[in-house]
């Protein structure tokens, strides 16, 4: 049978006077909560963030650059040229000048495509390890939110076989005081209430304990009354059964088609090689279409050269000859780099070694994937038999401290008898409460390693 979503009160008879109200909490919303505060996945944010910037900043790499200079400057002095005869000029000028320039590279070996390659391949690995993240967040969220669910019905399962203890005892106590029990009974009785009352503080305290860390990992404050949704819990057997015949081949193709930290391994794999091809750059040519656009200005104070006066007597102002002295230049230009001391051999090297480690952790990580998924499927069928086992052990707990407490009740058997049932019945609830609970983790366990998002929020 299915059982339908019920609400589960943190409470459990506390109270917290500072807070007026409670609030639901579904798994779901958990999850929504846990996504905005997650180290993990803030750090993971982040790397996507400079990826993306990297990405932008490789791709404008195949754009031309631009760039203006301008001067004003005063020159005054005496100058000895020996270019050709030898001269001394002596004067004094002001002037100005600018110049606009752009380099256009043709080509530099590939350098700039691989790199945007290699950027582009690093920023997909980033998403994907951000999206691995917020599965692992969910997954860490869900295991403690599924805890406290199991501690709440281990808490009440303690409740009601302590109230169980308690009632038989007082019932003993009265019976003795009327000599149709015997005092040892009375006595054995205690000592069963003894041990189940401790038993129900120690569940009390484990429940609250792992209430508080759910809180904490969610940043809430603990002591806020929180009612948790329970969500459904799949027990019918059948259904069950029919889940246990799973095809693994299908699970091991769905897990190497869906898993993200898989993808990102191989993309970084990828990556490592267009790295390669960057690091090999310097060994070709570098071509660059250059041009340049620029004029110049100046105004003669004075000029001798030789000691004869050369001032010119008219002058255009230094605005006029900025405006007509204009020079435009353009071509190609070829570097290459013939001998750089082994700097690119090293690159290239140090590239190739993190290349050959990056595929080689990518082939592991698909052998890891392979393998995590037949131990989840093992673990879940595993689950599932100790969910079906638990039940049937259930149903025969119940009818056997059912019928050993009707003939105790007529004498016709001993309290060591129906302690040990009551005892039997209340590890068999347990046991219960905790294969469901185990089943439904194991669930979202294999979720997780096949990939499947948890329910996570878009």
């Amino acid at each position: 049978m299915n059982f339908k979503p019920y609400t589960l009160i943190f409470g459990l008879g506390l109270s917290w006077p500072a807070f007026s109200q409670s609030r639901s909490l579904t798994l779901d919303e958990a999850y929504g909560i846990a996504m905005k505060e997650a180290t993990a996945v803030l750090k993971a944010g982040s790397d996507v963030d400079v990826r993306g910037e990297q990405v932008i900043q490789s791709y404008l790499q195949w754009l031309p650059n631009l760039t203006v200079q301008g001067t004003y400057n005063q020159n005054r002095g005496r100058n000895y040229l020996t270019t050709a005869v030898p001269t001394t000029v002596h004067g004094a000028s002001l002037g100005a000048t600018y110049q606009i320039g752009s380099v256009l590279n043709i080509f530099n070996g590939l350098n700039d495509i691989s790199a945007y390659e290699s950027i582009r391949k690093k920023k997909f690995a980033a998403d994907m390890t951000l999206e691995r993240s917020r599965q692992q967040v969910a997954l860490d969220i869900a295991q403690t939110y599924y805890q406290v669910i199991l501690d709440a019905k281990v808490v009440a399962i303690s409740e009601k076989n302590f109230r169980t203890s308690q009632d038989r005892q007082k019932l003993l106590e009265a019976q003795s005081q009327v000599g149709t029990r015997s005092l040892a009974d009375v006595f054995r009785q205690q000592a069963q209430t003894s041990v189940d009352e401790s038993t129900l503080i120690s569940a009390r305290n484990r429940f609250e304990t792992n209430r508080i860390t759910l809180l904490k990992k969610l940043r809430m404050d603990p002591r806020a009354p929180v009612d948790l949704v329970v969500p459904t819990l799949q027990q019918d057997l059948n259904f069950i059964k029919t889940e246990q015949q799973s095809n693994m081949d299908e699970l091991v193709n769905q897990a190497l088609n869906n898993r993200q930290d898989l993808k990102a391994s191989d993309s970084i794999a990828s990556a490592g090689r267009n790295d390669v091809s960057v690091a090999e750059a310097p060994y070709y040519p570098r071509l660059d279409f250059v041009a340049t656009y620029g004029a110049l200005g100046r105004d003669i104070d004075f000029q001798r050269v030789n000691g004869a006066e050369v001032t010119p007597f008219a002058q255009d102002s230094i605005g006029e000859q900025i405006s007509e002295n204009v020079n435009f230049t353009y071509g190609l230009a070829v570097s290459w780099n013939i001998f750089d001391r082994g700097l690119t051999r090293s690159s290239v090297s140090v590239a190739r070694g993190t290349a050959y480690r990056a595929k080689i952790d990518s082939e592991d990580y698909r052998n890891q994937v392979i393998g995590e998924v037949k131990q989840a499927v093992g673990d879940l069928n595993a689950t599932a038999q100790q969910l079906i086992a638990s039940q049937t052990g259930l149903t025969a707990a119940q009818k056997s401290f059912e019928v050993s407490e009707g003939r105790y009740s007529v004498g016709s058997l001993n309290f060591i008898d129906l302690s040990a049932a009551q005892i039997a019945l209340f590890q068999a609830e347990t046991t219960f409460a905790q294969s469901s609970i185990s089943y439904e983790l194991q669930k979202r366990a294999l979720d997780f390693v096949l990939g499947i998002p948890l329910g996570l929020p878009q």
